[in-house]
């Protein structure tokens, strides 16, 4: 409803976040990845904002912006949101974040959104847009989300299990 009622109420609230905001995004692991840099976050006593019912497109983050909310100023430091693959351009465009992660692009979600390279290429367009990759970080079975921003990256690593397996 509320934003129906006011289109830019994400990009309202979310100016009010001192420290800006962070942006997750993939097809798997960003509510795990987001509840532990939340955790982090409350031990070292930043107030932040966190959709962390689960609640991941447009209404969810501003919703959770809201209930964070005092007179129409977001009560919190920085904003935490993890955020659908295919919401990521929108969400990013709103809130400005000061730290994007994408993590991966699997074809869990071909039922919703097509082909995964569609959700690649809007995901290099929106870095295009932003102008900003400082550290690209990948997990090396992700194929699709590894090339995304890697030729703008000044910084490359690699994680996760397969990566160490390929090691030993």
């Amino acid at each position: 409803v509320l934003l129906r009622l006011q289109h830019d109420a994400i990009t309202r609230l979310s100016r009010g976040l001192k420290r800006g905001s962070v942006v997750i995004s993939a097809t798997n692991g960003k509510t795990t990845t987001a509840s532990l840099l939340a955790s982090i976050l409350k031990r070292s006593r930043m107030s932040i904002v966190h959709n962390h019912a689960g609640a991941n497109m447009g209404s969810g983050i501003a919703t959770a912006l809201l209930d964070a909310s005092r007179k129409g100023v977001v009560d919190a430091e920085l904003g935490l949101f993890e955020v659908d693959e295919a919401w990521a351009s929108q969400i990013v465009q709103e809130v400005s974040p000061r730290v994007l992660v994408l993590a991966n692009l699997f074809r869990d979600q071909l039922d919703r959104y097509g082909e995964l390279e569609t959700l690649a290429d809007g995901w290099q367009k929106m870095l295009e847009e932003i102008g900003f990759v400082d550290i690209r970080v990948g997990e090396p079975v992700d194929t699709f989300a590894g090339t995304v921003g890697e030729a703008k990256a000044r910084a490359f690593a690699v994680y996760g299990y397969a990566f160490l397996a390929r090691r030993r």
